[in-house]
Order: structure tokens, then sequence, then C-alpha cells
């Protein structure tokens, strides 16, 4: 009879800890966290935007699926996204340092403050496409590290 008990207790253990693994791994969401270097200062906070299509990026984060506000400490920030797998994302940054909410640019429109995008796309002439900046959700926990670029 107790030989029995044992095989239950053993496969009720080994049933639970298989469904906790399955409920874990989650096939419908990916993490994509979010991390910021290159920070020049502590000032003001970091703008990102989440864009799923092309429509609006970089510019215009009222087209962004997520926008979010980043705390700055230690000249570093991040942040993680739920995002589906397979799924083409990009991403827009900007360290706002005087909390304006809004790119400022000297007389000939160059940034005065520091910008990124996803794949670390450094523009030359103009902002990057929403291709040229995207990357692919990969279904599990992914890290992105994105470079700041100051003028």
């Amino acid at each position: 009879m107790k030989k029995k008990h044992l095989i239950f207790l053993l496969f009720s253990m080994l049933f639970l800890g298989i469904s906790t693994f399955v409920k874990a791994q989650n096939p419908n969401v990916s993490i994509v966290r979010v991390e910021i270097i290159g920070l020049k200062n502590n000032n003001g906070k970091v703008l990102i935007t989440l864009f799923d299509k092309e429509k609006g990026f970089p510019e215009n984060h009222k087209n962004a699926l997520k926008s979010s506000v980043m705390e700055i400490k230690n000249k570093q920030a991040f942040i993680e996204f739920s995002c589906k797998p397979q799924t083409e994302y990009a991403i827009a940054l900007l360290h706002d340092e005087n909390n304006n909410g809004d790119m400022d640019k000297n007389f000939f429109g160059i940034p005065k403050e520091g910008y990124a995008f996803s794949n670390n796309y450094r523009p030359t002439i103009k902002s990057p496409s929403f291709k040229q900046a995207s990357f692919k959700a990969s279904g599990e926990k992914m890290t992105l590290k994105l470079d700041m670029i100051y003028f």
C-alpha cells in the first residue's frame, strides 16, 4: 500500500512540475528587455516608443503601439515590453534632458538631445525607416542594448 502512495506522490509532483513549466513558458508572449547605454547624465527622462508598423515611425508617437517614460539612475535606464512572438517591431527613444516632451534641435535641425533606435541604427541624413530599425520578437525573453547618440 505504501508503494502505491509513493508512486502517486511522485506522479503528482512530476505532473505539477510539468504544468508549472508549461505555464511559465507562454508561447504567446515574448518579453523584450530594452537596456539604454551611453546616457551622458541623469537629467530628465528617457521617452521610448515601440512600433509594430511603419506608419508614424519614428517621430509620431501617437501611432506607436506602446509608449513609456523611463527614469534614469546612474546614467542607466531599462524597460520590458510584452510582445507577440515572431512579430516585427521597431523602437525609437529620446533622452529628454529638459523634460519638455520634445526633441530639441538647433537652428540647422541637428538634435540637441540624445536619441537611439533599435538595431542601433545610426542615421546619416534622416531617421531610419521601420525596416531599417526593425527586429523580430523571438518568442522568449530577449535583451536589446541601445546605444545613445549625442552630437
